[in-house]
């Protein structure tokens, strides 16, 4: 799949392992997170994470437009450092249909040096 195409929400199986994203937090990180969202994350390890973690999963194509960011949960089990390697990698945890409108829960295990140091749990409305 070509990153022009669209990730279907019939493509977001329970299960699916995305390749990982190698990144760190950085200046960098920060100007392309303002770049997408037009503003600094209120929370800048979540905010940047949230960034990384979408990276992770949109690797094989793009987002529907319609989709939606419902939640984010951080759970972290280390300090997460700047201007070093991490990698992230995400998970489709589950996917379920209300409303009318499809959900997708990503698992996203941040790794470093140090070994294991986040989870990110990503709720999204994906358009069915």
């Amino acid at each position: 799949m070509s990153a022009a195409e669209l990730v279907t929400y019939h493509e977001m199986r329970p299960g699916r392992v995305f390749a990982p994203h190698d990144f760190q937090l950085d200046t960098e990180s920060e100007r392309q997170y303002a770049a997408l969202f037009g503003s600094s994350p209120a929370s800048p390890l979540a905010g940047l994470l949230f960034l990384h973690a979408r990276k992770s999963y949109v690797t094989e194509g793009d987002i529907p437009s319609g989709g939606i960011m419902a939640r984010m949960r951080l759970i972290q089990h280390a300090r997460v450092p700047r201007d070093e390697p991490l990698r992230i990698q995400a998970t489709v945890a589950e996917r379920y249909e209300r409303r009318g409108r499809g959900w997708v829960q990503f698992r996203c295990r941040l790794t470093g040096t140090a070994g294991h140091l986040a989870d990110v749990e990503i709720l999204g409305a994906w358009p069915l």
